[in-house]
């Protein structure tokens, strides 16, 4: 004890001072550190000048102390323009040049390790900062809305604090080095960045740390970040391209909400998190791909909104989560990839997808959660897999396309109002494993018409019981066979239902290695079918078959079929060629009603029974009629008089017709009748015994009109039209060309007769 009392008393006659004592030298305030070393405490006492540097050491009773520190608040609203920090300060402390109006510059030396909090903040007007190759880290708010043009962040740094650049908005080119672990919350938010640069090493993006920095059009995030915080890069409206590398590994929520410029983002294998809302309201996204991975979770409402996404891919995975909502409301979707490892198919997850046009469920999905695709109208094909369970409540409602479905064995429960409003559903399998169809399930189904039953249910028609299921369809089948998309009635043997998009199709060549018939309204409404073969094992074609499937262009009717039923081809108003085989006894009321773009029509059967209306408005457009003698046309529809039908008689009383086209002419005020050069006129055509006018019609011609009278015989002789032995004066025309009567050559020649046209022909 004596010892220490005699130290203390050296100590105090040589005038060495003790840590935590403060003295005042040349204007500014300052406090022992340890030994010589002092922190500068207050500085607004000094006399500063412009270009003002703070003073690296202070002499005080003789003794020389070295400034290793300036303390928190330490000079606040100073007026210099240009400051320098020596190397000897090693820490700025917090507010330590806030406020400072006038400063534009600051030159930190090498030797400073810390800027803190606030060191610089609301410094307006400070445009340059140098940063030395010692500092390690950049405090919170350190340069919180400063004038900051450009900006060097040195290798040395480790850590960026939370808002340490918060809208510096004049920033323009920033490079993030390495050795940065972590780049706080909105660190850089409103930042006028128009180059990002973020080294591998960096490992924590923060929440916000580039939020709203709206000149950024491009960004590689590193395979070194374990975490992109919340809002990291929300509101970049102008970032177009983001590159995550592989091993990057969670993305947080609204990380890239209303990147309206991203067009298109693949999420590597290695994220195992994308936070809700994520890429929420990215308008101009229009691709997205998860790579192969192992786990992951994809949150709520991730791509909701995202008006142009037209493509998702989620590859294979050992096990991947997905909330609800996730691609709520992208009306542009029209392809969807789900790889195997989805466990469920969340809430709403594709709600309202109005452009969505098929799904295939993987074989790792246990449930389809509450109206996970309704609203998609467009959806006409949906594969279920053999490992769902249950199919939640709404699940497709209102998928009006749908118009088959099959539910797997491995289906316990459907959901309430499931498959409500799919109005043009037409079958559905029920498997041997449901249980249980809940209330109003295929409520308004009313196009329902096939059940295949392989389920212990007890289904009756119009049963309001089992969800509905039964109360709108038309059969029960216990026993059908499925070939591709055709569903087939073993009992009646008969088609019917198809459950494909349409194309080019062929019918299966027999059911079971037998004939069958095609039952009613088969292929109702299906506008994807451009053309069918029907093949020789099909005997009837039943009503409304085909009906209004507007674009169906070719349809090939066997020499098996008997029988083509009421509106069978009705409104198929691309059917260009219709030719009935000879087995045909019987055409339906309305069978080919409107089919007014046919040119060639062909009936081989002169008994066959041809119902009401069944062809009419098939003259409109032909170029070709081949039909047998005394067939009965009375009740067809076909109008033999039609200013597009020409009709004329020939000497044996046989009825032959070819095609002409009136077009108007404008200069004459008047309708021409224009000729095909491949009408074809027998030879039996040899003259006409009745009085008749000629008057000639061309295109874009001239009209002349002669009456010959008291004519008894029309005959030809020689290449010319003769009238009671004699060539008159007149003109007529061949095939459109002008031809004097002097000068006939072979061709068809058409006059008119007591109002009706005829035709000649001369060879």
């Amino acid at each position: 004890m004596k010892k220490i009392f005699i130290l203390m008393m050296l100590l105090f006659a040589s005038g060495t001072m003790m840590a935590g004592e403060k003295f005042s030298a040349d204007g500014y305030e300052f406090e022992i550190l340890y030994s010589s070393n002092v922190i500068l405490t207050d500085g607004t006492g000094a006399d500063i000048s412009s270009y003002y540097t703070v003073p690296s050491s202070v002499t005080y009773n003789g003794t020389k102390y070295t400034v290793t520190a300036i303390d928190k608040q330490a000079f606040g609203n100073i007026t210099c323009k240009t400051l320098v920090v020596p190397g000897t300060i090693t820490s700025i402390g917090q507010l330590a040049f806030a406020r400072c109006n006038n400063l534009q510059t600051v030159i930190l030396q090498e030797g400073v390790k810390t800027i803190g909090e606030s060191a610089f903040e609301y410094n307006s007007k400070l445009s340059t900062v140098s940063i030395p190759n010692t500092v390690k880290t950049i405090g919170k708010n350190a340069f919180h809305d400063c004038g900051l043009i450009s900006l060097t962040i040195p290798n040395s740094v480790e850590k960026i604090g939370d808002y340490a650049f918060y809208y510096c908005g004049t920033l323009g080119t920033l490079t993030i080095p390495g050795n940065v672990t972590t780049i706080g919350k909105n660190a850089f938010i409103g930042c006028g960045l128009n180059s990002l640069t973020i080294e591998n090493g960096v490992q924590y993006i923060g929440e916000g740390a580039f939020a709203n920095t709206s000149g950024i059009k491009s960004v590689t995030i590193p395979g070194s970040v374990k975490s992109i915080g919340a809002s990291a890069f929300q509101g970049c409206t102008n970032l177009s391209s983001v590159i995550l590398e592989d091993g990057v590994g969670e993305i947080g929520q609204l990380a890239f909400e209303y990147c309206k410029a991203l067009t298109s983002i693949t999420i590597p294998g290695s994220v195992t998190l994308v936070g809700y809302e994520a890429f929420k309201d990215c308008e101009s996204l229009t691709s997205v791909i998860f790579n192969v991975g192992t786990e992951r979770s994809i949150g709520y409402y991730v791509f909701e909104g995202c008006v142009s996404l037209s493509s998702v891919k989620i590859m294979n995975s050992e096990k991947t989560k997905i909330y609800g909502s996730v691609f709520r409301e992208c009306r542009a979707l029209t392809e969807v990839f789900l790889g195997e490892g989805i466990e469920t198919i969340g809430e709403k997850m594709f709600y309202n997808c109005q452009s969505l046009k098929s799904v295939s469920i993987p074989n790792s999905v246990k449930e389809i959660g509450q109206s996970a695709f309704s609203g998609c109208i467009s959806l006409d094909s949906v594969l279920i897999s053999n490992s769902v369970e249950n199919i939640g409540e709404e699940a497709f409602w209102g998928c009006k396309s749908l118009k088959s479905v099959s539910i797997p064995n491995s289906v316990e429960n459907i959901g309430e109002a499931a498959f409500a409003n799919c109005d043009s559903l037409t079958s559905i399998r029920l498997g041997e494993g449901l249980q249980t169809i809940e209330d109003r399930a295929f409520r308004n189904c009313y196009r329902l018409k096939y059940i295949i039953n392989d389920s212990q249910l007890i289904l009756t028609i119009d049963d309001s019981d089992n969800g509905m299921v039964a109360y709108y369809a038309k059969y029960i089948l216990d026993d059908a066979t499925v070939i591709g998309d055709y569903i087939f009635d073993n009992g009646e043997k008969k088609l019917v239902a198809y459950t494909g998009k349409g194309g080019s199709i062929t019918l299966p060549q027999s059911l079971n290695g037998g004939k069958y018939s095609i039952d009613d309204y088969v292929f109702e409404n299906c506008e994807g079918l451009e053309s069918v073969t029907i093949p020789d094992n099909v005997t009837s074609i039943g009503n409304g078959a085909f009906y209004e499937c507007e674009n169906l262009t070719s349809a090939t009717i066997p020499n098996s079929v008997e029988k083509i039923g009421d509106y069978a081809f009705y409104y198929c108003k691309h059917l260009t060629s219709v030719t009935i085989p000879n087995s045909v006894t019987f055409i339906g009321d309305s069978a080919f009603y409107d089919c007014y773009r046919v040119k060639s029509l062909t009936i081989s059967n002169p008994d066959t029974n041809i119902g009401e209306n069944a062809l009419v408005w098939t003259s409109l457009n032909l170029s070709s009629l081949i039909i047998p003698d005394n067939i009965d046309m009375s009740q067809s529809g076909f109008d033999f008089t039609t200013r597009d039908f020409i009709k004329y008689k020939v000497l044996n009383g046989k009825e032959v017709s070819v095609v002409g086209k009136y077009i108007y002419d404008e200069e004459n005020d008047e309708e021409v009748l224009i000729y095909p050069t491949d009408a074809e006129i027998p030879n039996t055509v040899t003259a006409f015994g009745i009085t008749f006018t000629v008057k000639e019609k061309q295109q874009g011609g001239s009209t002349a009109v002669s009456e010959v009278s008291n004519a008894t015989a029309v005959t030809i002789a020689n290449g010319q039209i003769l009238v009671n032995g004699e060539a008159p004066a007149f003109v007529v025309t061949v095939s459109g060309q002008k031809i004097a009567n002097a000068n006939l050559k072979a061709g068809v020649y058409f006059v008119v007769v007591d109002g009706e046209t005829v035709g000649v022909s001369v060879r």
